[in-house]
């Protein structure tokens, strides 16, 4: 009997298949936690130079009456109002004077030099200061592929125990021992070679997994570049950063709608180009218009998280059942590649203030394209075989 018949029987969605998913979401919180603090602990406060000539370390402050006459303007983005340089100050004019009362005469206001030492903002803080595996059952569908009959019987009844379902004759005649049939409890990788060998002999496999790879990257860069960019943004950046979560609650929302309703090709394409769109827009937005660039902030964080959720599905759809966990396992290592390039990006600001979101938005953008090559996997059956895959 086929795998899919079973899942009709015992149902797709019951009390035990909620439990084994609230287990699989308890590191995956964790783990969330740990990726997104670097926003915090890896933030640049606000500093100045420290200028002797008019203020003593114990009893100064970032904020001072006398800054403007001590300190050039920060040139080096779009900030409105005046922001002390964090590296340059104005050569005094007198200093053997130290009297710690600083007028507008006190510096030369045509002759610059570099900082030794800062005072720093104290509003703004940083912080600079395997149970579970056991009890998460191993893949029924793997384990029928491989042949580990017994192993497969022994989940699926457990299944039924705990969702109250009384199995058929047809699923019980289905694992019963036949002299004919060999377990291979000692080779679990037994399927696994031939199956890779038959995907690297097709040109399309290979181009198709070369695009997803692509994709998830561009996921990864985009999904964490955003995170981290948002507190770089105008406005409270604890703000900005609670906000660019919680639109991730309506991302996932949107990715569970849209792969029902438009198929997963269609959903992941539109994802992407949400995103890329909408952090491509950000360029044209005047600065003092806060409001227009965090809503567009957001759409863009919308998408690509929404794109993100639609490509585990997704290339689990497109992969043979042999190779389907590592084959997402490997794209997901080569995501990384994305993420340790993300929190750099927002550093280009200083050369140009919008080529961040000119180089989210364009990686989305072609990913978004390149995702049109890739075949339609809604409604049809799970690839057991690499030929199966190569066929969608």
């Amino acid at each position: 009997m086929d795998f899919d018949d079973m899942l009709e029987e015992l149902g797709e969605l019951g009390k035990y298949q909620i439990t084994v998913y609230s287990l699989v979401c308890l590191p995956v919180l964790f783990g969330a936690a740990n990726s997104l603090s670097y926003v915090f602990t890896a933030g640049v406060t606000d500093y100045r130079c420290y200028v002797p000539e008019c203020e003593e370390p114990q009893s100064t402050s970032y904020d001072t009456p006398w800054l403007k006459w001590a300190i050039p303007p920060d040139t080096t983005g779009d900030i409105s109002g005046y922001k002390p340089s964090e590296c340059h100050r104005y050569v005094p004019i007198n200093t053997s004077e130290t009297s710690h009362t600083c007028t507008n005469t006190t510096f030369n206001h045509n002759e610059t030099e570099k900082c030794s030492e800062w005072i720093f903002s104290h509003d703004d803080r940083t912080i600079v200061n395997d149970k579970s595996s056991r009890m998460i059952p191993e893949s029924v569908r793997w384990l029928l592929a491989n042949e580990k009959r017994q192993k497969a019987k022994h989940i699926i009844y457990k299944v039924a125990k705990v969702n109250k379902v009384i199995l058929s004759d047809g699923i019980l005649d289905s694992f019963k021992e036949s002299s004919a049939l060999n377990e291979k409890e000692d080779d679990e990788d037994t399927n696994i070679i031939p199956v890779v060998k038959e995907m690297l002999r097709s040109k399309k496999m290979i181009l198709r997994i070369l695009i997803v790879y692509y994709i998830w990257a561009v996921n990864a860069f985009v999904y964490y570049g955003l995170s981290v960019n948002s507190t770089s943004m105008n406005g409270d950046k604890y703000i900005n950063f609670a906000l660019v979560s919680l639109v991730e609650i309506p991302g996932y929302t949107l990715a569970w709608v849209s792969i029902r309703k438009c198929g997963r090709r269609f959903a992941l394409v539109g994802s992407l180009l949400l995103s890329g769109l909408t952090c491509t827009l950000t360029i044209w937005v005047p600065t003092e218009m806060t409001w227009a660039t965090i809503t567009l902030f957001l759409c863009g964080k919308l998408g690509i998280t929404s794109a993100f959720g639609i490509s585990y599905v997704y290339t689990a759809e497109l992969l043979p059942t042999a190779i389907r966990s590592g084959g997402v396992g490997s794209a997901s290592t080569i995501a990384r590649v994305g993420a340790i390039l993300a929190p750099f990006i927002p550093l280009l600001g200083v050369y140009m203030n919008s080529l961040p979101s000119i180089l989210f938005g364009a990686v989305a953008i072609s990913a978004g394209l390149i995702a049109l090559k890739l075949p339609e996997t809604v409604g049809r059956k799970l690839p057991e075989t690499a030929k199966e895959a190569t066929d969608l």
